[in-house]
């Protein structure tokens, strides 16, 4: 079943549970903070969203980020005091949010648990697939590894960049300047060709 699927699935049969929320969130809102809302699994109905860690030093770090039908909770990062995660809205959306500790005693309870069990195991292939890109060696071959996985999702060689460049720096644990020299290396080399966030694998 594919994601979106399993999101409007899971939507239509809980919306109404009194342990489940859709909650509008404007730009710049926390959404949730890993640290009080250990309990909770999150679907993002429509907007973007961010996940930004804070160091010890209070300096803020983009993590990862999150579009529609994406789903995020504290079971994917380890969250400690003086480690703390935070999800915000980048712009204008909804959030779907489901508190499990209650729903573990609701007699739908193991078939709700069914179609998040499905919606981890996308979540797990998600995290996979990055890591697959984190292992290459050098910044050229993880932008053409992430470059590939996008044409590979997408259907498409030519595709938009869901993240804006510094984002992706991130993304790729790169250096910013090292990936912008590698971008348009790979531009003249005739590997790629490049208009703002449009990419097209040549």
């Amino acid at each position: 079943m594919e994601k979106a699927e399993l999101v409007n699935q899971l939507y239509e049969f809980l919306k109404k549970k009194p342990y489940c929320k859709v909650r509008r969130f404007k730009r710049s809102e926390v959404i949730t903070n890993y640290i009080r809302n250990r309990e909770m699994m999150h679907c993002m109905l429509s907007g973007q969203a961010n996940l930004v860690h804070y160091t010890r030093s209070g300096e803020e770090q983009f993590v990862e980020k999150y579009h529609r039908y994406d789903f995020f909770s504290e079971s994917f990062h380890e969250v400690i005091l003086n480690n703390e995660y935070s999800v915000v809205a980048k712009r204008e959306c909804a959030v779907f949010s489901v508190n499990l500790a209650e729903l573990k005693d609701r007699p739908e309870g193991q078939e709700v648990l069914g179609l998040l069990e499905e919606m981890m195991k996308i979540r797990i292939r998600e995290i996979s697939a990055h890591n697959t890109i984190l292992i290459q060696r050098t910044t050229r071959d993880k932008i053409r590894e992430y470059f590939n996985l996008l044409s590979r999702r997408m259907l498409t060689r030519e595709f938009e960049l869901p993240m804006s460049y510094t984002e992706m720096a991130v993304y790729l644990n790169a250096d910013r300047a090292a990936m912008t020299r590698e971008l348009s290396l790979l531009e003249k080399e005739g590997f790629i060709e490049k208009k703002g966030h449009k990419i097209r694998l040549l």
